[in-house]
């Protein structure tokens, strides 16, 4: 099995993808585990006139830890002999991203994430073929490219511009000051914590700051060149924002001999915060805990020191899926990405040349979908 593979296997959204690949519904997984509605869905059934409606079988369990590994394994197994994964090699790369953006587009706040995070967690050998043919494909031909320096394409909306500018050294200043500022007033007390306990207990959940970028990243954050697409944060990612109003795509090269930071995978980005730690405890304690399974310490990348260091951090496709929703040991702390763009660069300081307005995208249209009958009608060239 390969490192790459492995890392897919290993990280939440990459486990998601590679279900989703299996064209079968979550439900039919739950509901061969014993298992019956995750929390906060319902199963919807459709009845002709004058038949009987649906009875599904009263459920054997009430949560996905209660599900033995070995039925979950096989269960799984069941589900990839289907076989609908061996198409993947049929897909278009635009496709494939189109389906991925799909997923992330609630990422964490289903009420059903968790369970399939943790029963696919158990099987996640059952996936190996699937990780395979995926990561073989051509449409996956670009998911660790490095940062294309000649062509990347940012959005700037008409209420709010992109960070093209000598003022995004002292943006990333003022975001993280603010950031270090929140997370001081945020610390709980040990009486705190003791009440959040009593509160999980009772089934309510404290949320929290859940992005791995600072406050400006909806502005300083560019992606490289893809076929058929002006820019892919138009596919409406989950960490892009809500996408609203009128984004002009400035497509800009940035100088080759700014030192840029690659995240391929896990690793890269906990090495990252190794280097650079900024505790994030009092912000970030929330959703984290629960997505990762573990609980506080949380460290985050320190943006400022980091820009004295480097011109951006680049997140290739791969290293995204292979490490957003994973908790990542850093020392006695832990880390999580989340809320970032595949293929995205978070630029710390401008390094930005020969920018060029390409068109205007108007999201009253919503978001790019390649399966529509004009998939550029929210566009206007320049």
């Amino acid at each position: 099995m390969s490192a790459r593979v492995e890392d897919l296997l290993a990280a939440p959204l990459g486990r998601q993808v590679l279900f989703a690949a299996l064209g079968v519904p979550t439900f039919e997984l739950y509901g061969r585990c014993g298992l019956g509605n995750p929390p906060g869905t319902a199963m919807l059934v459709s009845v002709e006139r004058g038949s009987r409606a649906e009875v599904r079988p009263q459920a054997e369990r009430h949560n996905w830890a209660e599900v033995p590994a070995t039925e979950a394994r096989e269960t799984v197994r069941g589900l990839v002999s289907i076989g609908n994964w061996q198409a993947l090699n049929q897909v278009s790369e635009l496709e494939l991203l189109s389906w991925i953006a799909g997923e992330t587009g609630s990422f964490g706040f289903r009420g059903e994430d968790e369970w399939l995070w943790g029963l696919t967690a158990m099987a996640a050998d059952e996936l190996v073929p699937v990780a395979d043919l995926l990561l073989s494909c051509s449409a996956a031909r670009h998911w660790w490219r490095p940062v294309v320096r000649d062509d990347q394409r940012i959005l700037a909306f008409d209420s709010d511009g992109a960070f093209l500018g000598k003022d995004l050294r002292g943006a990333v200043t003022d975001a993280t000051t603010r950031h270090k500022a929140d997370n001081a007033a945020r610390v709980r007390s040990r009486r705190g914590e003791r009440k959040r306990l009593r509160d999980e207990a009772k089934g309510l959940r404290y949320g929290a700051h859940w992005w791995s970028t600072p406050t400006l990243s909806v502005r300083s954050v560019s992606a490289g060149p893809f076929e058929g697409i002006p820019s892919i944060e138009l596919l409406d990612f989950v960490d892009s924002g809500s996408l609203s109003g009128l984004a002009t795509v400035i497509r800009f090269s940035a100088d080759p001999t700014a030192t840029i930071y690659e995240v391929t995978g896990p690793e890269d980005w906990a090495a990252l915060v190794e280097r650079y730690p900024m505790d994030s405890t009092g912000t970030h304690d929330g959703e984290w805990r629960y997505w990762g399974g573990v609980s506080e310490p949380w460290l985050l990348p320190d943006w400022n020191k980091i820009a004295d260091d480097y011109a951006g951090i680049h997140v290739t496709i791969g290293g995204y899926l292979a490490s957003s929703g994973k908790a990542m040991r850093v020392g006695d702390s832990y880390t999580m990405l989340a809320g970032w763009v595949p293929d995205g660069t978070l630029w710390l300081r401008d390094i930005s040349t020969q920018n060029v307005e390409l068109g205007t995208w108007n999201f009253s249209r919503g978001g790019f979908h390649f399966y529509d009958d004009d998939p550029l009608a929210g566009w206007t060239p320049a």
